[in-house]
């Protein structure tokens, strides 16, 4: 398996119990899709380098990092893109 980092951002007037919950889900994608977490680490609240939809200043940066396959990747690059909870995300492979 290949070694991934995947940056999201989150809005920032969640609720904690809401944002529980969508770190929760991304651990679940990526467990059932045959991948492994290794860390998932919150930034805090960050402002942007720019309005994103003319509405969010700022947001909550998550950082996660993990072992998988094309299948991880494309159901959390899936599950990033259904949630408007999500306002930006970026995974990145990690060279060896």
């Amino acid at each position: 398996m290949t070694a991934y980092e995947s940056v999201f951002i989150l809005q920032s007037d969640l609720d904690e119990e809401t944002k529980d919950s969508m770190l929760e889900k991304v651990k679940e994608v990526i467990s059932k899709n045959g991948g492994e977490l290794i860390q998932l680490d919150g930034w805090g609240k960050k402002k942007l380098a720019y309005t994103i939809n003319k509405t969010y200043k700022e947001g909550d940066y998550y950082q996660v990092n993990f072992y998988g396959n094309q299948d991880v990747l494309s159901e959390l690059d899936r599950f990033y893109k259904m949630n408007d909870e999500v306002i930006r995300s970026l995974t990145v492979k990690q060279e060896a």
